[in-house]
């Protein structure tokens, strides 16, 4: 004769779907994740876990893609596609570095912006703290300013004339003037490793 045991146990699962279907962003993925925990007695604990990743159709023209990786994975060049044949038509190669700065961790370009009259392109290296301005389309450089330790991410006043480029090594953020090239000033956090940032315009 065989007694009945009884098996206690818990379980939890979640899934969620994602879908973007803007004009030039195609993506669909699914996340799935199941916990099943048993315990046949007092004294044991049984678990089993599962993952499901579904991603059949992930697309975004200035994302990265698997040549740009297995080419440089910790060096992504800044790469001008164009949208509608969605082909690379320009890539920007920053100056040769010299000296690196010291502790450097990361991607080489973190942040990069336009400004609203899309004609100059602000992009920072962090490898060498030194933040980078191009004019648009020809992408020539104009100038490049040496910044605070890892400089992270950058936005930009509305009128375009400022970017603000969090340091993310330094807990400061950098002013700098576009047209004139150059840090105006440097803004202390009081916080620990600043990285996003943005700008708001408020009435007097």
């Amino acid at each position: 004769m065989t007694a009945a045991r009884e098996v206690m146990g818990s379980a939890y699962m979640n899934w969620a779907k994602t879908c973007s279907v803007a004009k030039y962003n195609l993506a669909t993925s699914g996340l799935g994740n199941v916990k099943l925990t048993l315990a046949p007695d007092p004294s044991s604990k049984l678990t089993l876990i599962a993952n499901s990743v579904a991603l059949p159709l992930a697309q975004d023209p200035l994302g990265l893609t698997r040549e740009h990786f297995e080419s440089a994975p910790r060096s992504v060049e800044q790469v001008a596609l164009d949208f509608d044949t969605r082909k690379e038509v320009a890539r920007i190669k920053y100056p040769d570095v010299d000296k690196k700065t010291p502790g450097h961790g990361g991607n080489t370009s973190h942040g990069i912006a336009v400004t609203p009259d899309q004609k100059t392109l602000v992009a920072n290296s962090s490898i060498n703290s030194v933040v980078y301005i191009y004019s648009l389309p020809d992408l020539k450089l104009t100038g490049q300013i040496p910044v605070g330790h890892s400089p992270n991410w950058i936005t930009l006043t509305p009128d375009g004339k400022y970017a603000y480029v969090s340091l993310a090594g330094a807990n400061s953020v950098s002013v700098i003037d576009i047209k004139a090239a150059k840090q105006v000033t440097e803004i202390k956090t009081g916080g620990q490793v600043p990285k996003r940032n943005a700008t708001i315009v408020m009435s007097q």
